[in-house]
């Protein structure tokens, strides 16, 4: 693994970031496609260092997951270090909560668990990110039922995973209505 120089960044610790996610659009991997001139499918754009396009098969697009708003619907990030073997890499997880045991989530519970797949969210900040657009993101969990007490509800949580060469990738927020479905 060659070692980088560091780059400096400007830290603004009065920020607050706000956790969560408040919107979430998957797409199965097989549905996109390479972008021309490219081994990617996807570009980053060389100034914004964001997401600009993303390859997209004919008459496919993202579709925005109903995740339950005040559930714990999350993007979390770890990292894989082998420094005999010399590799690192992430490893996003991406986890969500669908309500109720409902025919459709059951039938999109077997269709997004049983191929990779990948996710846009739009985070309680604003801030668009994208995992899984290398084709490593698939199923690796799910727990949920009819809840024991009426107080717990009927509830799904999912969890996809995948490796990455990237912490996060962020996408610009003017290509959203390009790439997801009305």
């Amino acid at each position: 693994m060659a070692c980088e120089s560091i780059i400096a960044v400007g830290l603004n610790n009065c920020t607050k970031f706000t956790g969560g996610l408040s919107e979430l659009y998957v797409i199965a991997f097989k549905d996109l496609k390479k972008l021309t001139g490219s081994n990617e499918v996807y570009s980053i754009d060389a100034m914004t260092k964001l997401i600009d396009e993303i390859g997209i098969v004919t008459a496919k697009q993202f579709v925005q997951i109903a995740i339950s708003p005040k559930a714990s619907n999350g993007i979390t990030v770890g990292a894989t270090i082998d420094e005999a073997a010399g590799t690192f890499f992430f490893n996003p997880t991406v986890s969500f909560m669908l309500r109720g045991l409902t025919k459709e989530n059951a039938e999109f519970i077997k269709t997004a668990g049983s191929q990779p797949v990948a996710f846009v969210a739009k985070d309680r900040n604003g801030i668009y990110i994208a995992v899984g657009l290398d084709g490593s993101t698939t199923m690796s969990a799910l727990d949920g039922g009819t809840g024991l007490t009426a107080e717990e509800g009927q509830n799904v949580t999912l969890t996809f995973t995948g490796i990455s060469n990237e912490l996060v990738q962020h996408v610009d927020p003017t290509i959203i209505a390009d790439i997801t479905a009305p």
